[in-house]
């Protein structure tokens, strides 16, 4: 790739809704299932953006695995925030660069691998503050890296896993970090595994559910404690009917049950 058209690829990764600054990613708070894969995380990006971990670090990334309603891309968000904050004053920026088969594909021949390539570059970039990390997450990453294996793969699939895999490898993770989402594991390519760390996200149990149900009442402004109860009360009795109930069930059952007992008025 020459450098205008690398230069180019930067400028359109910088746009939104591709990159932001970790720093003002809004802090969300993690489900209680979820906290010791945080806490994992963060302790490694410590280490390789704090100590130096030079390019030859055999951890390039993790890899996210679990049903949908996880909570899998809040974790990768919130992991790169927590990452921003390990970087001392004056010592560079975590940018973090948000990928998924929107922002790669392209009718162009090329372009998805020109994406790739500046994504992992961009630490490099004159457009960003120097000595900057960059955290990437890739998510549902099937949809862009499927296992050549697949009888649906095709040759786009092939030249981006290609790009992809060869980025990985001389991946200098003190620089740049990988976080990766899939619903769908059994469509990953094994050699993606190789080279990025699998975590499965177990569907959230009864109980960190209705911590997530508590902290979105609170934030929902002033409810007097009764009808705090009542509906917490409601919401866990449907939440048992459920089969498996996901983060994005308790949420909605939040906002039905906030109209329905009359605390938002019809």
């Amino acid at each position: 790739m020459n450098t205008g058209s690398l230069d180019s690829a930067w400028e359109r990764l910088l746009q939104p809704p591709h990159c932001r600054l970790a720093s003002e990613i809004e802090p969300v708070e993690i489900m209680a299932d979820n906290r010791p894969i945080f806490r994992k995380c963060v302790a490694v990006l410590r280490q390789y953006m704090t100590k130096g971990v030079s390019a030859r670090a055999p951890l390039k990334g993790f890899l996210f695995e679990g049903p949908p309603g996880t909570g899998k891309t809040e974790l990768a968000w919130q992991i790169a925030r927590e990452a921003s904050l390990l970087i001392p004053p004056g010592k560079g920026c975590v940018y973090v660069v948000y990928l998924d088969g929107a922002s790669i594909a392209s009718p162009r021949w090329g372009d998805a691998e020109q994406t790739l390539v500046a994504a992992f570059s961009l630490h490099s970039s004159p457009r960003i503050e120097e000595d900057s990390r960059v955290v990437l997450v890739f998510d549902d990453i099937e949809s862009l890296m499927l296992a050549r294996s697949l009888d649906i793969a095709k040759e786009w699939h092939f030249s981006i896993n290609a790009v992809l895999f060869h980025a990985l490898d001389r991946l200098d993770s003190s620089k740049n970090f990988v976080l990766a989402t899939t619903n769908r594991p059994d469509l990953i390519d094994t050699a993606l595994r190789d080279r990025l760390y699998s975590i499965y996200v177990d569907p959230p149990s009864k109980e960190a559910l209705l911590q997530v149900a508590s902290g979105l009442l609170r934030d929902m402004g002033d409810i007097d404690q009764p009808f705090l109860d009542a509906i917490s009360g409601r919401v866990g009795k449907r939440l048992d009917e459920m089969d498996s109930p996901t983060l994005r069930d308790v949420q909605r059952l939040v906002v039905m049950e906030c109209v329905e007992s009359g605390v938002w008025e019809l």
